[in-house]
């Protein structure tokens, strides 16, 4: 059997359980049962940008902010509509208050005529100086009368161009308003996904201790299966058949092949103080250990000389 070259314990012991279990078990009739894995389901994050988050306050609040906004622009809208109105009967009120004005004037007219008549003034100049006088009493009312009208024209005038801004500028109006609220949404939802986060890392730990439990069951049957194997061989391969398949030389090989990179002082105690050895070795553990005792001995003699 082909083996890796260890330069560490750790890699020996490790080509060492190979070739345990390649003659021992696998060469001879094992046929290893392959035991089925289960997949357990892991969930993903939820992985968002602060972009994506903008994007998902943006749209959650799209519906209550357009309602706002048309709400404003209808209420406007109808205030408009009611200052229009008030406006046309602004007009009309003047026009019938003038012609009220007229027609009192006229009235006027006639009573101071008949009083003239009545008095004898017929000939002095009292008729067309009352007459004049109430014609400019006249005029000076509908001056006013239009005055007030033109005031109050200009007042509603003022109010639809306010209102007509609020339509314009809706949107403008509500724009730091609409602007916080966003920010604030995303917070909310960015601590919501942090939450659900939190919530699927506990679910995913939780599948990953049940993963590990699993494999190892995994690993304990197979194990299990080796051995009931190596039960139904009736125990143990006797060293003479160790020896033949070549057990004993893949095994001897192996360890000097990490021993042999030592120094012969540092083998010598190390191997003579790793009774795990034993279990590879069985009675070759002996002679390894006395073929690195005897290199170790002769090397101080040398050294002495």
């Amino acid at each position: 059997m082909e083996f890796v070259t260890p330069t560490t314990k750790a890699e020996m012991f490790n080509e060492l359980d190979k070739i345990f279990k390649h003659y021992r078990i696998d060469r001879y009739g094992y046929q290893k049962v392959e035991l089925l894995p289960v997949t357990f389901n892991r969930l993903p994050l939820i992985e968002k940008t602060e972009e994506e988050f903008l994007q998902m306050a943006k749209i959650e609040l799209a519906g209550t902010h357009l309602r706002e906004i048309k709400k404003l622009k209808q209420t406007a809208s109808n205030e408009i509509i009611k200052l229009n109105s008030q406006l046309l009967t602004i007009d009309q009120d003047l026009n019938e208050t003038i012609e009220k004005v007229d027609q009192l004037f006229l009235e006027s007219v006639e009573k101071v005529k008949k009083q003239v008549v009545l008095n004898g003034l017929v000939s002095s100049d009292y008729l067309p100086n009352k007459i004049a006088q109430l014609e400019i009493d006249k005029n000076a009312e509908i001056i006013s009368l239009t005055e007030k009208s033109v005031n109050k024209k200009s007042l509603l005038l003022a109010e639809i161009e306010k209102n007509q801004s609020q339509i314009d500028n809706a949107e403008e109006y509500f724009f730091e308003i609409h602007n916080a609220e966003i920010l604030a949404k995303k917070e909310e939802i960015k601590d919501k996904i942090a939450e659900k986060n939190r919530e699927i890392e506990t679910h995913n730990a939780g599948v990953q201790e049940k993963d590990d439990k699993y494999k190892n069951s995994l690993i304990r049957q197979q194990t299990e299966l080796e051995l009931q194997f190596m039960q139904i061989r009736n125990g143990e391969f006797t060293e003479s058949e160790l020896i033949d398949m070549g057990y004993y030389k893949d095994v001897v090989d192996c360890v000097r092949a990490y021993y042999d990179t030592l120094d012969l002082e540092t083998a010598y105690n190390d191997m003579v103080t790793e009774q795990r050895l034993v279990v590879y070795l069985g009675n070759y553990y002996a002679h390894l250990c006395f073929s690195y005792r005897q290199q170790y001995l002769d090397y101080l003699e040398f050294q002495a000389n």
